[in-house]
């Protein structure tokens, strides 16, 4: 029973990042080995990340309780700033023929592939695998795909950055856009602050991430997607 909930949750987590590749156009231009190099250089940056955050900040002390520690909060969104600059460099290097949205796929695939087996695999395998049944793993699938979304929006806001044919009054909004994603954390745990419900704070992430995702894809359609 354990091992059958453990792959109803791996099923759930996986699924929608094999699902999304399979049936989009990226298999159509072998781009399996561009999410690879897309996945690779999620793991440089975060390596880049951890050692930044050893050199130049202090190791904080956890918060009381529940409260939510701001500082840490805010000191995590400006190293996010990093992952803005990891997806830049690899769209810049990544040669995909066909549409915009193959690249952007591309890269939020291998990204958000990467941070799930780096972050989500070995938790999911220990807890999922226990006696008793826990929603809290049906609860962190479920985010999964949240993040697959939000990894998306995030790929979409990059190459929107990177056009140089989009309108130039879209450019405030796009940058509006990309430090709000980059600061969803703090976002996150200050709604996570108003409700203990697990639920609730699943679907306040994804109303947000739904949000970006439909302003960003109105973004999208104003730049030909063939270019």
């Amino acid at each position: 029973m354990t091992l059958f909930h453990f792959g109803n949750c791996l099923a759930l987590s996986y699924a929608p990042y094999v699902i999304t590749y399979r049936y989009s156009s990226l298999p159509e231009y072998n781009a399996f080995w561009k999410c690879l190099k897309a996945g690779l250089a999620y793991l440089a940056t975060q390596a880049i990340k951890m050692v930044v955050l050893a050199t130049f900040f202090a190791s904080s002390e956890g918060g009381s309780g529940s409260n939510v520690d701001y500082n840490v909060e805010i000191m995590k969104g400006t190293m996010d700033l990093l992952d803005f600059l990891g997806m830049y460099v690899i769209m810049q290097r990544l040669r995909v023929t066909g549409q915009g949205d193959l690249k952007i796929l591309a890269v939020a695939l291998g990204w958000g592939f990467a941070e799930l087996v780096c972050t989500q695999l070995l938790p999911l395998w220990v807890q999922a695998r226990g006696v008793e049944f826990s929603w809290v793993n049906v609860q962190t699938a479920l985010e999964s795909n949240i993040c697959l979304l939000q990894h998306i929006t995030r790929a979409g806001l990059v190459w929107l950055w990177m056009r140089n044919d989009l309108r130039k009054h879209f450019f405030p909004l796009v940058g509006l856009l990309l430090v709000l994603s980059n600061y969803r954390s703090l976002q996150v745990s200050a709604a996570a602050s108003l409700t203990e419900s697990v639920w609730l704070q699943l679907l306040s992430k994804f109303a947000y991430a739904g949000t970006a995702a439909f302003t960003t894809l109105l973004l999208y359609l104003t730049v030909s997607p063939s270019k």
